[in-house]
């Protein structure tokens, strides 16, 4: 059984302080993808002794910078649907 810590105790979004596991699971992404946004410099990570890190601001800062989806060029109604 694994040994209860600090790190357990804070619920995850409210850590200041993101490991790569966290940013996969809070973001849906792979950590493949977590990893190509650093690399390419979008995603701003720091080292804390062996440990990759990412900040929650800086987490947010990424996420709020992605690529917004257009919005549909037409709006298909339920009644022309049904039509």
């Amino acid at each position: 059984m694994r040994r209860s810590t600090r790190r357990d105790k804070v619920p995850l979004k409210e850590r200041l302080v993101l490991s790569m596991e966290d940013a996969v699971t809070l973001s849906g992404f792979g950590l493949s993808t977590i990893y190509r946004e650093m690399d390419e410099g979008r995603l701003i990570a720091r080292k804390q002794g062996a440990r990759t890190v990412i900040l929650r601001s800086d987490f947010d800062a990424w996420l709020a910078s992605l690529p917004k989806k257009p919005a549909p060029k037409s709006v298909v109604t339920k009644e022309q649907y049904d039509d």
